[in-house]
């Protein structure tokens, strides 16, 4: 019954807009003829503007001489007009030619140029050629009752034609040729007609009517087919609706089933209060589904949780942006605390706003995270004890080598050069030869000795402290490759710094910008050490050669293995390392130390 109606109503729609459709272009269709009769009226009346202005310029001169011709003779009617006709000093006859002929001969011969048709008549005339017709007379007589102007669109020769006619009025300068026709200044002694052809303008406004009939023939079939498929569309939305209704009340039925066999709590909050719930939110929670309907929500929340969830409830409700997901612990019915993770969605329940929630219970996960959170914790403090143990180990091999095997090899120099004055008392001997080179070898491997010591821990950080074993390294680095320039801006006390974090700072900046130097990636270095709020940051930029920056991260090469070395370094005493690009071949690696370390 309700799709019939619906059928019917669009039926009356199509008919209503059928009838919106005509009506318009009808409306259309009779402002174009009167465009285009207002086009050709327009012409008309410029064409007798122009001959007017012709006539009246003829007037003001008297006239125009023309050579006599036989097309064009004397006129008959000025006989009484001095000097009608002279000569030229050549002997050439010139006669005079009033306005209305030369208007008239103008309208004989030039009107093939514009097929507009124009003569001047009236009521009293003197050649039977120029008589006026039924119409010419009608509007003749018109003009002596004061109408100023006669328009008629009439057929002359079988052809559409727009007449239009306007008075001759008598002005002081046509005295000269009609005073003696008994004409006075200002008389209407006749008229111009103008006929102008209409066929262009019918062929302009027929193209315009069939275009604008296809116009809205389109825009009527586009309207019907948009009004039939709506109402297709809604015919099928009416039976869906109904097929909809009949499924509802079998969904209706399973919706229960559904909510309660569900691995998801969910349970509706309005008011803090709960409203409805699923049996897996009441055995999460250690309770049956009528016990838990009706209790307070937050009841069921931790207490040190329940300012939380009480804000992000209340925020829900006044629509504010908060996060559809959060974590929260919450009480069981025996007292256990266990981890949720809810979903809240605010919506309608009885006709007032309400949060709908789905929960699930991840306390095993969440024992799961915090008991990975301790051991990465513990692997961090473990890897810096590492450190520290290598550190040491590193220096007391260093001190090893430099306080004893070192200076042991300087006293077995020493002695060697000792020698070779003792061997030359007597003359040159064959052993001074033998004895330089065993020197040179002792220099090379104190030499040799002295490097390792440095490759295992710079003793001038412990000797010196870590102000001069920067400036110490950055000037080694700036004479082995003079053109690298190296700047630093130290602004720490050295006072400050824990004794571990020295070596730490020294081991980083050496592993970030000795391969940088040494692979000549850059072209000017910047360092910059600082302490304050509880940290030391250290900051290198590195001008690179190219204008292309490269994350060491990501480098395939040995530098990248160094990086991962040092964020390993720092991150293990609680730090944090970070690359960035500040500017077009630019790279920016900043460290960060906590002073109470891990």
């Amino acid at each position: 019954m309700r799709s019939e109606r619906v059928r019917l109503h669009f039926r009356i729609l199509l008919v209503l807009w059928t009838v919106v459709v005509l009506g318009l272009f009808i409306n259309d269709a009779v402002h174009i003829q009167g465009t285009t009769e207002g086009l050709a009226v327009a012409e008309a009346r410029a064409y007798f503007n122009k001959d007017q202005a012709a006539r009246l310029w003829g007037a003001s001169h008297g006239g125009v001489y023309v050579p006599v011709s036989h097309a064009t003779q004397p006129n008959p009617f000025l006989v009484h007009v001095p000097e009608r006709d002279i000569v030229s000093p050549s002997g050439r006859p010139l006669t005079l030619m009033n306005p209305a002929y030369m208007i008239r001969q103008m309208m004989e011969h030039y009107s093939s140029l514009h097929h507009v048709r124009g003569r001047i008549t009236g009521l009293r005339y003197f050649r039977e050629e120029t008589a006026p017709d039924d119409w010419e007379s009608r509007s003749l007589l018109s003009f002596e009752t004061g109408c100023n102007e006669a328009l008629e669109f009439t057929e002359m020769g079988g052809e559409p034609h727009l007449r239009l006619m306007r008075p001759l009025q008598t002005e002081e300068a046509c005295l000269k040729c009609h005073e003696v026709q008994g004409e006075h200044s200002g008389g209407i002694r006749g008229g111009i007609s103008i006929a102008v052809p209409m066929e262009p303008y019918l062929d302009y406004r027929r193209q315009e009517l069939t275009t604008h009939a296809l116009s809205f023939l389109a825009l009527w079939v586009l309207g019907f087919g948009a009004i039939g498929t709506a109402g297709w569309k809604l015919q099928r939305s009416v039976r869906a609706q109904d097929s909809a209704e009949l499924s509802l009340r079998a969904l209706q039925n399973n919706y229960r089933t559904l909510i309660d066999n569900s691995m998801t709590g969910i349970y509706i909050n309005q008011d803090n209060t709960i409203k409805f719930a699923n049996a897996r939110f009441a055995e999460t929670h250690g309770f049956t589904v009528g016990e838990v309907l009706g209790m307070d929500a937050l009841s069921l929340v931790a207490p040190e949780d329940r300012g939380t969830v009480s804000d992000v409830v209340s925020r829900r409700l006044q629509g504010a942006n908060v996060a559809d997901d959060y974590e929260v612990r919450c009480i069981t019915k025996t007292g256990k605390v266990i981890w949720v993770q809810r979903r809240s969605t605010l919506i309608e329940h009885d006709g007032r706003p309400a949060i709908l929630v789905n929960e699930i219970d991840v306390t095993s996960q969440k024992q799961a995270e915090i008991e990975l959170k301790a051991s990465e914790h513990l692997l961090k403090r473990l890897s810096g004890q590492l450190l520290q143990y290598q550190d040491t180990e590193r220096k007391t091999l260093a001190r090893e080598f430099n306080e004893n095997i070192a200076q042991c090899l300087s006293a077995v120099k020493l002695r060697t050069e000792a020698m070779i004055p003792l061997s030359e008392c007597d003359g040159p001997s064959a052993m001074a030869v033998p004895l330089k080179r065993v020197i040179e070898d002792l220099e090379a491997t104190v030499s040799a000795v002295r490097a390792m010591t440095k490759r295992l821990c710079p003793l001038v950080v412990d000797d010196l402290g870590i102000v001069p074993a920067i400036q110490w390294l950055c000037r080694s680095l700036s004479q082995a490759t003079p053109d690298i320039r190296i700047r630093t801006r130290i602004q720490v006390v050295e006072s400050d710094i824990p004794g571990w974090l020295k070596a730490d700072i020294f081991h980083v900046l050496e592993s970030i910008v000795s391969p940088a130097v040494a692979r000549g990636r850059v072209s000017r270095i910047k360092i910059s050490l600082r302490s304050g709020d509880g940290s030391v940051r250290l900051k290198m930029l590195g001008h690179a050669q190219n204008s292309r920056p490269q994350n060491p991260l990501e480098d395939g090469s040995e530098r990248g293995v160094d990086f991962i070395a040092v964020r390993s370094r720092v991150e293990a005493h609680g730090g944090s390392v970070r690359w960035s690009s500040r500017l077009v071949g630019v790279d920016v690696v900043a460290v960060a130390w906590p002073l109470q370390g891990v």
